[in-house]
């Protein structure tokens, strides 16, 4: 991907952020951002801050582990998925 801004390549990083979910501050961790090193910007996209308020409302904690709570929802999807295919 590219930067926004000056248009160079962005690097996938994980980062921390700090997002509002109901007028509270929660603290997120290893949430997946693009990198600009020319500019020096990092940006979380806005379908990322959606998913962590998702998990801010199904997992309640005060930080948000995005890697972890996404392979919660992967385990998830996966024992569903068993449970169909065993009907």
């Amino acid at each position: 991907m590219k930067c926004g801004e000056c248009k160079s390549k962005a690097e996938r990083v994980l980062t921390e952020t700090e997002f509002d979910y109901n007028g509270v501050k929660k603290q997120a961790v290893n949430v997946p951002a693009l990198y600009c090193p020319n500019c020096k910007k990092t940006v979380v996209p806005d379908m990322i801050y959606l998913r962590l308020k998702d998990y801010a409302e199904r997992f309640g904690d005060d930080i948000i582990d995005f890697t972890e709570c996404d392979n919660k929802d992967s385990e998830d999807m996966m024992i569903v998925t068993n449970m169909m295919w065993n009907m």
